[in-house]
């Protein structure tokens, strides 16, 4: 089944512009619509379980009727350029889906963002397309599984890029500080959807992340909600380090385990308040 798509073509024809931009976004939207009764038909191979379909030769986004995934029907792309295209719709969609998924994209997660536009785009047509993409998939109704299966579908004979990417979202995923269990879950399902085995996965984890806390926990520590303001953390934090300050502890002539303890605490304290002043930007 061809599925509709003439947004895309809108969108990257006016990313574009002018008569090449019209002509890009035409075909693009023509090609992932409804096919015409004219097409002829062609064999493929469905790349997630290896069925073998018969498509019509103009239309680029289908779904497998055995396995029910999504997949690009790589045969019907026109060119380099075009294939290029659909790596960039694919790549950012599963970014903005992996940003968004906690309901919320941070401070952090958008440098992040903009750091990888920058290192994976070539010139500034380029980044401005997947830019939109980003932010048509950050609101459209697709799931992430739908855009990582399309990911997978023009990926799937190079597990080095697959592998690129997948640290690229786990860069976003981890910016704030740390994972969130619904990011912890989706990454982790992402591996089954791109064919990435879990060592890559805790590869990843142990470099990115390691005992970095989420920027809630830093909050807790501090003993604050996230929603209070500059001058109620810098209060927080005083108050924090008054309590387990060495001179408060020793003065109070407790045991050595609970020195040890005061010093961790401190540790922590002033990790939590840097995390948070960088997280704020005061």
């Amino acid at each position: 089944m061809s599925l509709g798509g003439a947004g895309i073509g809108a969108a990257i024809g006016t990313i574009f512009g002018g008569p090449i931009g019209a002509g890009i976004g035409a075909a693009i939207g023509h090609f992932i619509s409804e096919s015409s009764s004219e097409n002829n038909q062609i064999n493929t191979i469905c790349p997630h379980c290896g069925s073998e379909l018969n498509i019509t030769n103009e239309g680029i986004i289908w779904e497998c009727p055995n396995c029910n995934k999504s997949f690009i029907a790589l045969e019907n792309l026109k060119d380099d350029k075009e294939y290029l295209t659909y790596i960039y719709l694919c790549t950012f969609g599963v970014i903005a889906k992996i940003a968004k998924i906690d309901g919320i994209v941070s401070k952090q997660e958008s440098a992040t963002i903009s750091s990888i536009l920058d290192r994976f785009t070539e010139n500034l047509e380029e980044r401005e397309l997947s830019k939109t993409f980003y932010n048509e998939a950050k609101n459209d109704n697709n799931s992430l599984e739908y855009y990582g299966e399309l990911f997978y579908s023009i990926s799937f004979e190079d597990e080095d890029l697959r592998k690129t990417i997948y640290e690229a979202l786990f860069e976003v995923a981890a910016a704030d500080g740390g994972l969130e269990t619904i990011e912890k879950n989706a990454l982790i399902n992402l591996l089954n959807i791109l064919h990435i085995n879990r060592e890559f996965y805790d590869y990843l984890y142990n470099e990115l992340v390691g005992n970095r806390k989420s920027i809630k926990e830093y909050f807790e520590i501090l003993g604050c909600d996230e929603n209070v303001t500059n001058t109620e953390i810098k209060k927080a934090y005083r108050e924090k380090v008054k309590e387990f300050h060495p001179d408060t502890i020793m003065s109070k002539n407790l045991p050595e385990s609970f020195i040890k303890f005061a010093n961790e605490q401190m540790r922590l304290i002033t990790e939590s308040y840097e995390e948070i002043k960088k997280y704020r930007g005061f």
